[in-house]
């Protein structure tokens, strides 16, 4: 089966997973130019494809972790969730989404999005549309709710991943 590869540098230097078939010796990714560096990403393990889970409706996401890496190997990534279905289209109304309003608090949550369009609302009073390739970086605090979805027209596959990660405790309270 697909094998799914630690990435978080990846990530965090806005490329996407790296998904192999093959058995690798080890794995590697560049920051990008304006930080003037490179970085090798060290392979902690390899491991098989993330389980499925049930989102809540008809849709599923694939769950990479934490179900997949041990917690102190995904530390501070709290879930990584990658997801792909075809959209149920364009909302019909500004404060319509398909994935309801609901609450984060003491983590960011970091989206990534490869196909579709990317649509998001929060409790602060923000609102965005965003094209693919496209991110969304949300540093929840002492807690903000949000709801996302229905930008992208219908049948058209909505593809990304979405990675949880742990806020330090002296930040966990801070403002949104």
């Amino acid at each position: 089966g697909v094998l799914w590869v630690s990435f978080a540098a990846c990530a965090l230097s806005f490329q996407p997973p790296t998904l192999r078939k093959e058995p690798l010796e080890s794995a590697q990714c560049t920051l990008p130019n304006e930080m003037a560096a490179a970085a090798a990403m060290r392979l902690i393990r390899i491991g098989k494809a993330g389980i499925t889970r049930p989102f809540g409706d008809e849709r599923t996401v694939t769950q990479a972790f934490p179900a997949g890496v041990k917690t102190d190997e995904a530390d501070p990534f709290l879930m990584c969730d990658f997801f792909n279905a075809p959209s149920s289209g364009v909302a019909a109304h500004e404060d319509e989404f398909p994935v309801n309003w609901h609450p984060h608090q003491g983590q960011t949550v970091v989206t990534y999005l490869k196909m579709g369009i990317g649509r998001h609302a929060d409790s602060l009073g923000n609102r965005e549309t965003f094209a693919t390739p496209g991110m969304q970086w949300m540093n929840c605090g002492s807690g903000v709710e949000h709801a996302e979805g229905g930008g992208t027209p219908k049948g058209t596959p909505g593809e990304g991943f979405q990675i949880w990660i742990n806020m330090p405790a002296k930040h966990k309270m801070d403002d949104p």
